[in-house]
C-alpha cells in the first residue's frame, strides 16, 4: 500500500469514526475527529516534503514528524478540551518555523495574562460536519495563568436553546457569579437550565 493510499485509508476512517461519535452525544468524544483530521494533514504535508510517514514512529529511527506551531496549538485546544489540560503537547526545537513535538503529561503554566478576556465566545472545532452546524458558543476563564474553556451545551449557535442557555451565563456573570463557578455548573450532565441569579 502506498503512503497517499494510507491517507486515503485514514481520512474515510476519521468520518466513520465522526458519524459514529455524534451518535453517543459526548462532545469530548466528538473532539478526538479534530485531532485525527490533523494527523492527517500532518502526515500528508511530512510526505508532500518526501517523508514516509507510514515508517515513523516513536520505534524507529526516522526523525519525528514535523509539525508547525499552529497544528500544534490547535491540538492542544482539543487536548485541553477532552482532558481539561493533563495532557498537553510541547513544542521542541523549532526549525524554519517547522516545529518537531513531543507529547507530555506534565501540565505547564504559561506567563500570567492580566489581560481582560471576553467570557462568551463562538468557536469552530474542525471536523465533517457542515459548515453551518459547526459554530458553538463556549465559556472562557482564567485559572492561575491558563485560559481554560467549557463548551455550552445546546446544539450550534443556531439553536435556540443555546442562544437561551448563553443568555443564562451573560446574566449570572452580570449578577457577578465568578465564571469559574458557572463554568462547575456547565460541566454538571443533563443541566436543562442554570440556577437562578436571583
Amino acid at each position: 500500500m502506498t503512503p497517499e493510499e494510507s491517507l486515503e485509508k485514514m481520512q474515510a476512517a476519521s468520518d466513520r469514526f465522526y458519524n459514529d461519535a455524534v451518535r453517543t452525544n459526548c462532545h469530548t468524544f466528538i473532539e478526538f475527529t479534530g485531532l485525527l483530521n490533523e494527523f492527517i494533514k500532518v502526515c500528508r504535508e511530512n510526505l508532500a516534503q518526501g517523508r514516509d510517514f507510514t515508517q515513523i514512529s516513536a520505534h524507529s529511527s526516522e526523525e519525528p514528524l514535523k509539525i508547525k506551531e499552529h497544528q500544534i496549538q490547535y491540538m492542544n485546544e482539543k487536548l485541553h478540551c477532552i482532558f481539561q489540560g493533563a495532557i498537553m503537547m510541547e513544542a521542541r526545537h523549532a526549525v524554519n518555523s517547522v516545529t518537531d513535538s513531543t507529547m507530555v503529561t506534565e501540565l505547564t503554566a504559561p506567563p500570567v495574562d492580566d489581560s481582560p478576556l471576553d467570557p462568551i465566545s463562538i468557536y469552530q472545532p474542525r471536523g465533517t460536519a457542515p459548515e453551518t452546524c459547526r459554530k458553538y458558543y463556549r465559556l472562557s476563564y482564567k485559572d492561575g495563568g491558563r485560559v481554560r474553556h467549557v463548551h455550552v451545551r445546546g446544539g450550534n449557535t443556531d439553536s435556540p436553546i443555546a442562544q437561551a442557555k448563553v443568555a443564562e451565563v451573560r446574566s449570572l456573570l452580570a449578577a457577578g457569579i465568578p465564571p469559574a463557578e458557572i463554568a462547575a455548573m456547565l460541566r454538571r450532565p443533563c443541566t436543562n437550565s442554570l440556577p437562578s441569579c436571583d
